[in-house]
């Protein structure tokens, strides 16, 4: 990005209030990665701010560089898919968030994001779906450490419990769609927490989404 203005798609992993004007926005981008922008706002319920970024947005964004040593402005943003299904569920908001962070913490150095933005974008049209948050979780994650290379399907996939072989080949193979029963949403939850010790013990990443 060495131009002054910029203008590109982006998804919204993360919004946070940094003053009582600013926002700060963090996207992940199909070239660029994972970047970061202030967003100037009024407070004031009189002033039109259909237009602020809003989580899990899809959107076409204009970055200005004004100075290099205050960091980026977000001069244009506008909104191309909302994902406003995730906030009606508190459990939905809650992995999806959970994902959104362990994407955040381990996105520091992706040589080639194009992959990975369109997992995230396919990964967050099944959280803001009716799919079972548990099974969009596991299944994100792992498609995550597929796509960046790690040895899940030789390493991961050899130390799971012999009994939970087969309910984890359904869960990791079956569409988000599939009608999960309870006792399928419960081996999700082990395979989620399993998962991420074997994250914490074979790799270099973060897996904080298993604080849950």
């Amino acid at each position: 990005m060495n131009a002054e203005n910029n203008t590109f798609k982006a998804f919204v992993l993360r919004v946070t209030q940094t003053s009582e004007s600013f926002l700060k926005i963090d996207f992940i981008t199909p070239n660029h990665g994972l970047i970061n922008a202030l967003f100037r706002y009024s407070p004031s319920p009189r002033r039109n701010n259909n237009l602020k970024p809003d989580l899990f947005d899809t959107c076409e964004i204009n970055i200005n560089i004004r100075d290099k040593t205050k960091g980026r402005f977000l001069k244009e943003y506008n909104p191309m898919i909302k994902r406003t299904n995730i906030g009606k569920s508190y459990n939905s908001l809650d992995h999806a968030c959970l994902f959104a962070k362990f994407l955040l913490i381990n996105l520091g150095n992706v040589p080639d994001p194009s992959d990975l933005y369109i997992l995230v974008e396919k990964s967050f049209n099944s959280f803001n779906s009716e799919a079972p948050p548990e099974i969009v979780l596991i299944k994100a994650v792992y498609n995550f450490l597929k796509t960046e290379g790690f040895p899940v399907n030789s390493s991961w996939w050899q130390s799971i419990p012999a009994s939970k072989k087969k309910a984890s080949q359904i869960i990791l193979r079956s569409p988000v769609n599939k009608k999960f029963d309870a006792s399928e949403i419960e081996d999700a939850i082990f395979l989620s927490r399993h998962l991420g010790n074997w994250i914490r013990d074979s790799t270099e990443l973060k897996s904080i989404y298993l604080n849950k």
